[in-house]
């Protein structure tokens, strides 16, 4: 709610705030989505520095998710935010040491980040 210059409230246009916030939280999203694009051409030669480049996604896409104020999104974007973290710190174990890598808890992970990525778009339709 919003308080007016008489201090009374006046209800947010709900459809807007929500677009406002899909918006913004859309613009991490493409650049989440843009990361994870680039990792199929550096995952195999360089995992340490990929593993790198979803880490620094991560938190970026952790401090857009923590500026949405719309409940429903930010439920939606606090849950994909944990799926990446998620999903950063299993890839980071796995380019650490290959010998000892659990593929399938990765593997989880990622389709964890997957649901959650398309719960975010499901809430902004």
């Amino acid at each position: 709610m919003l308080c007016s210059a008489t201090g009374s409230e006046t209800p947010r246009a709900s459809s807007d705030w929500a677009e406002k916030a899909c918006t913004e939280i859309g613009t991490s999203l493409t650049a989440f989505g843009n990361t994870m694009t680039s990792l199929s051409s550096t995952l195999a030669s360089d995992p340490k520095g990929a593993s790198a480049k979803v880490t620094a996604a991560a938190a970026k896409f952790q401090t857009a998710a923590d500026g949405v104020t719309n409940p429903t999104i930010k439920a939606a974007a606090e849950k994909a935010s944990k799926s990446i973290t998620t999903f950063s710190a299993d890839l980071a174990a796995t380019a650490t040491s290959h010998s000892t890598a659990n593929v399938t808890k990765l593997e989880d992970s990622l389709t964890g980040l997957e649901t959650n990525m398309t719960a975010i778009e499901t809430a902004c339709k």
